[in-house]
């Protein structure tokens, strides 16, 4: 598989792994960033070696912290950014419509628009040092964008109850609300991923 602009992509053993590759900025998204994703996943959809999809984040501070909301609003007119905010709610879509299992590696922060790519996926195995939550409402911003995957993945009441306060969630409880299928130390997350993927692709 080729790489785009911020995103490592890997293929072995029938496993695609899209690494988003911004560890400076907590692997934030641009819209290269999600650019590559969709390509990338188009391009699992493709490949017919490929049988799942791993999805995670360069490091070990931030599976994704959301939007790079200075580099999002660079040069851009309300026009361009209104047109262009659809391209997260189709790579949650790419993800969903994929055909093939796909598992978020979760390591550090999901926050925002991380949050929800982590919840488009199938599932997800979590870190015991990964935080979710939704920081928009820090900028005075509803988290419209992740509504749909969060409460795909847990009871409507707490989705609602974490869009509304922005309460972050720790790993632990992450499972027991039931969005995060797997909990690992953090040493052990490599390794519990390989097992899963190497279960589903079997």
């Amino acid at each position: 598989m080729t790489a785009g602009d911020g995103v490592r992509t890997k293929v072995q053993d029938g496993v695609a792994t899209l690494t988003i590759d911004r560890e400076e900025r907590r692997n934030a998204l641009s819209w290269a960033v999600v650019d590559a994703l969709r390509a990338g996943v188009a391009e699992a959809r493709r490949d017919q070696a490929v049988r799942v999809l791993v999805l995670t984040g360069a490091g070990d501070r931030a599976f994704c912290a959301g939007a790079d909301l200075t580099g999002m609003a660079d040069g851009a007119g309300p026009t361009a950014l209104h047109d262009a905010r659809g391209e997260l709610a189709a790579l949650f879509e790419d993800l969903w419509s994929l055909g093939k299992p796909t598992i978020a590696r979760v390591r550090g922060f999901a926050l925002a628009g991380g949050f929800g790519l982590a919840l488009a996926c199938d599932l997800v195995v979590a870190a015991a040092d990964a935080v979710f939550g939704t920081p928009e409402l820090d900028v005075g911003l509803w988290p419209f964008m992740i509504t749909v995957p969060l409460t795909r993945s847990m009871p409507p009441k707490v989705a609602l109850e974490l869009m509304l306060t922005g309460r972050r969630v720790d790993a632990a409880e992450a499972q027991r609300i039931g969005f995060v299928n797997r909990v690992v130390p953090a040493s052990g997350l490599d390794a519990a991923v390989a097992e899963l993927a190497t279960t589903l692709a079997a």
